[in-house]
C-alpha cells in the first residue's frame, strides 16, 4: 500500500452507507430453499398457461437447468431463468432451448425485457430511425440512435436508456437491423420523429445543423425468437 493510500480513510458516515448498500445482497443472493420453492411454482404456472398434455411432460435437461439454478441464486431475471426450465420440461419445446440461453439472460435487463416482449412476431418488422445533426462540413455534433415506436418505449422504466438496450439486444443477435431495409409508408416514420424527447433534441439543436434521418426497421432473428419462446412468460407475448 502506498504513503498516499494510509493516509486517505473513509468518513464513517460513507463507511456506514457503503456497509447498508451491500446489506441488501442478503435479498437477492437466494439460498436452495428459495430457489427450489419459486421454481418449482413457476414451472407448474408455465406449464398450465401453456397446456402441456402429460404425455409432453419430460424431465428438465441438466444442461440447462443445473447453470440456471446457479444462475438464480443472484440474478435479478429470476422468473426468465424459471420460465427456461419449464420450458426443457415440455418435449414440444425442449429442441428450442439452448444453453446460450442461460448467458444471454444474465446480460439484459428487466427493461430490455420488456422490449422483446413487447416486439411482433418473427414475421413482422418494427419501424426505427436514428437522427443526426450535422454541419456543412459533414461533422457530426449530435445524434439520437435507435428511436423506436411509442408503444415500445414506454414499456421501459428508463426510456433514456433505450439507445443502449437496442444495442444490446443487438449485440446479443436476438434483435437485427437489416441493411438497405425499411418500411415504405412514411407515416411510420413521421410517428417516430413526433415523439416529443425528439423534438425536444430539435430544439436545442443551432439552426445551421443539418438532420439526417437513417430509416430502419427492427426484427428478431431466428435466435431471438427461439429466446423468447423459450425464456419469457407466455401470457407476455403478442399472439
Amino acid at each position: 500500500m502506498t504513503d498516499k493510500a494510509k493516509t486517505l480513510r473513509v468518513p464513517a458516515v460513507t463507511e456506514a452507507l457503503v456497509a447498508q448498500k451491500f446489506s441488501g445482497f442478503g435479498e437477492i443472493n437466494w439460498d436452495w430453499a428459495k430457489i427450489q420453492a419459486f421454481t418449482l411454482e413457476r414451472i407448474n404456472d408455465v406449464i398450465a398457461s401453456r397446456s402441456v398434455p402429460p404425455e409432453s411432460l419430460v424431465a428438465p435437461r441438466l444442461d440447462i437447468a443445473i447453470p440456471a439454478i446457479e444462475a438464480m441464486r443472484y440474478s435479478p431475471l429470476k422468473d426468465e431463468m424459471a420460465v427456461l426450465i419449464a420450458s426443457t420440461m415440455d418435449a414440444r419445446l425442449a429442441h428450442e432451448a439452448h444453453p446460450a440461453f442461460i448467458e444471454v439472460i444474465k446480460q439484459l435487463t428487466a427493461d430490455e425485457v420488456r422490449i422483446l416482449a413487447a416486439l411482433p412476431n418473427e414475421d413482422q418488422v418494427l419501424p426505427m430511425a436514428s437522427v443526426t445533426y450535422i454541419d456543412r462540413t459533414d461533422r457530426v455534433f449530435a445524434s439520437i440512435r435507435h428511436v423506436i415506436p411509442e408503444r415500445i418505449a414506454k414499456t421501459c422504466s428508463v426510456r433514456r436508456a433505450i439507445p443502449t438496450y437496442v444495442g444490446n439486444l443487438l449485440r446479443q443477435n436476438l434483435v437485427a437491423t437489416p441493411a438497405n431495409l425499411s418500411i415504405q409508408d412514411e407515416r411510420h416514420y413521421r410517428d417516430l420523429l413526433n415523439q416529443p424527447f425528439v423534438s425536444e433534441v430539435a430544439e436545442r439543436m443551432p439552426k445551421h445543423l443539418k438532420a439526417e434521418v437513417e430509416r430502419r426497421v427492427l426484427a428478431l432473428t431466428d435466435f431471438g425468437a427461439a429466446f423468447r419462446r423459450c425464456c419469457l412468460d407466455p401470457s407476455l407475448l403478442p399472439g
